[in-house]
């Protein structure tokens, strides 16, 4: 019976380092170079870098690291050592991959090519019981201040918060692709 354990547990973080990295490709190779802000710990890591420089992969570390504390008493150990490891995998992944375009500034394809590898990369995750921390885990600390909302209504909240954030920084042509890219990754 052990076995089985072990095998589904080997399956489970096979899932999430390969989500994490399509997440990462998504983010470095799409997102980045053409200034699309979709949310997520990510989003605010590109505003980031081009107000101060501060990379991508640093900001989305640095901001996660104060919520798996705060986040011990919402979630179970399994979930969040999970959830750990992800965020782990996916900011190391941000800092090995090199930021090029491969979409060229064609923005369209850009929010439905990058919509479709961090949906892809996050639903394997996902699939694996575990989450990338970022505005999901944050939005669950803040779910017990606002209990009358639906925990995906403050995630959309927070999420709408940085791509408004991103507008104001890359303006409101790549805000309007970056909506497209947040609706092809929710599909």
């Amino acid at each position: 019976m052990n076995w089985i354990r072990n095998k589904q547990q080997w399956r489970d973080y096979l899932l999430i380092t390969l989500g994490t990295a399509v997440m990462a490709v998504a983010t470095s190779s799409i997102y980045d170079p053409a200034g699309l802000v979709t949310g997520g710990f990510s989003g605010v890591g590109i505003v980031l870098e081009k107000l101060f420089g501060i990379p991508v992969f640093a900001v989305t570390f640095l901001l996660n690291v104060p919520l798996f504390f705060m986040a011990r008493k919402f979630h179970t150990r399994e979930y969040l050592f999970r959830s750990l490891y992800a965020m782990i995998t996916f900011s190391l992944a941000l800092a090995v991959i090199p930021v090029t375009s491969v979409t060229h500034q064609d923005y369209l394809m850009a929010a439905i090519l990058g919509g479709a590898f961090h949906g892809g990369g996050l639903g394997l995750v996902f699939l694996a019981g575990s989450s990338t921390g970022g505005t999901d885990l944050l939005s669950t600390l803040l779910h017990p201040l606002f209990p009358m909302m639906r925990l995906a209504n403050i995630i959309g909240i927070v999420d709408g918060i940085i791509v408004v954030a991103g507008m104001l920084v890359f303006g409101v042509r790549t805000a309007l692709y970056s909506i497209v890219a947040v609706f092809v990754t929710s599909k």
